[in-house]
């Protein structure tokens, strides 16, 4: 399986790693940071057939013809959200700590709207599920859906960056029946660098989980804390909705056959909370005004289904600032064209940043390994780079990768199980 994502994408990923070298110094450290994190906490805890999937991976991408990639760099890029979102915090938490300080506001880097509803919410009373991915449109390369059937293993089909073992935005189906997705949470600082990381974690679920229950067993056993979620699982078997906000040393799961949960990047549970530095009470920060614009959506539907969660992820109306207005506070996110930015992200004015993809999948699709997916905006509107750099110089370090980011049609993708 490894040899095929090598063969198949390794032009792409040495293209994703390209631009994630160019970026990660404008963010959090440089690359050799996240090299280090890779080396000396994700290495050692690699279970013997990811690590081989990624040693056979870069086999691939030799017989592909890229050389100036290695192993380390692979094991990097998948534990990518764990050293940006989690690991760097930590220290940066620890370092305050030292100082005598409080940790300071957090600075993220990215994000999520997601929903799911069932019962009798629906149109036929079965799940229907959707996630748009928010993040920098200059490492926007998630436009892989990976069809995997490891020996031993559920087959399963994810949403990926090229050349990883597990999802990241994050997006997943398996041949048990459930359907998977997450929004990060914004600000959670806690950390636990001796424990097992998210990418592994998330893998080894997703690849043998049978039930809801089952997958939380496996993100929960040995945690590191990293890359914090809110994670949503719906199974096609029942049509029940698990939700799970997992933190470092707290967690906590909601479960419903007659609702909805959704997800915006805030954590709900108090004890969670309090592993983060974020203001609960600004309803002018993005998390909180897209929570908002989910309950309004969501508190009254009825015959919700694939066309509906769709709709909703293209959906413009802000609620701080009022009236339909595609910005940093809509669920489909336009920072691009907000004057205030993101502070709670660290994204400036104007910031080439928000929303990127669409997927949709529904308790009938995913019986059948069949999702809806849409790369660009949900809206279907074009983000232009050239024109945005004319207006906006100050984003010019962008410009020797940086890609106009087209808004292709909805599409039905079928993994056949």
């Amino acid at each position: 399986m490894g040899y095929q994502n090598g063969v198949l994408l390794g032009q792409r990923t040495r293209e994703v790693l390209e631009r994630v070298r160019l970026y990660v110094p404008h963010a959090w450290d440089d690359w050799a940071f996240f090299r280090r994190a890779a080396a000396e906490l994700y290495q050692p805890k690699l279970p013997d057939g990811i690590g081989s999937e990624i040693e056979g991976t870069l086999a691939g991408m030799r017989d592909a013809g890229v050389d100036e990639v290695d192993f380390l760099d692979l094991v990097a890029l998948n534990g990518y959200f764990d050293t940006s979102y989690s690991y760097y915090y930590y220290l940066k938490a620890q370092q305050a700590a030292a100082r005598g300080q409080s940790m300071p506001p957090m600075d993220e880097h990215g994000g999520c709207s997601a929903f799911a509803a069932t019962g009798g919410m629906t149109k036929d009373g079965a799940f229907v599920l959707g996630h748009n991915t928010w993040f920098p449109y200059l490492i926007a390369r998630w436009n892989v859906l990976l069809d995997a059937a490891p020996d031993g293993g559920r087959r399963f089909m994810m949403q990926c960056y090229p050349g990883t073992v597990y999802s990241g935005t994050d997006f997943y189906l398996n041949d048990a029946g459930l359907a998977v997705t997450e929004t990060t949470i914004t600000g959670l600082f806690t950390f636990r660098p001796e424990g097992v990381p998210y990418f592994v974690r998330a893998r080894r679920a997703i690849e043998h989980a049978t039930t809801p229950d089952e997958w939380q067993a496996y993100m929960l056993e040995d945690s590191n804390g990293g890359y914090a979620d809110d994670w949503i699982v719906a199974d096609v078997k029942t049509s029940e909705l698990m939700m799970l906000e997992l933190g470092t040393h707290h967690h906590r799961t909601w479960r419903t056959t007659d609702g909805y949960f959704t997800g915006c990047n805030v954590a709900r549970d108090p004890e969670v909370r309090q592993e983060t530095s974020f203001d609960y009470e600004d309803t002018a920060n993005c998390c909180n005004s897209r929570l908002s614009r989910w309950e309004g959506l969501l508190q009254d539907a009825r015959g919700v289904d694939a066309e509906f969660a769709k709709a909703a992820l293209a959906d413009h109306l802000d609620v701080h600032a009022g009236g339909l207005r595609p910005s940093r506070s809509t669920l489909c996110g336009h920072v691009e064209s907000d004057g205030t930015g993101l502070p709670e992200w660290e994204w400036g004015p104007y910031y080439p940043g928000g929303s990127l993809d669409g997927i949709v999948t529904t308790a009938e699709l995913a019986r059948q390994g069949k999702v809806w997916a849409h790369w660009g905006k949900p809206c279907g509107e074009d983000y232009r780079w050239r024109e945005h750099l004319a207006a906006h110089p100050e984003y010019a370090w962008q410009a020797p990768l940086a890609e106009d980011l087209i808004a292709h049609p909805w599409t039905l993708f079928n993994a056949g199980w």
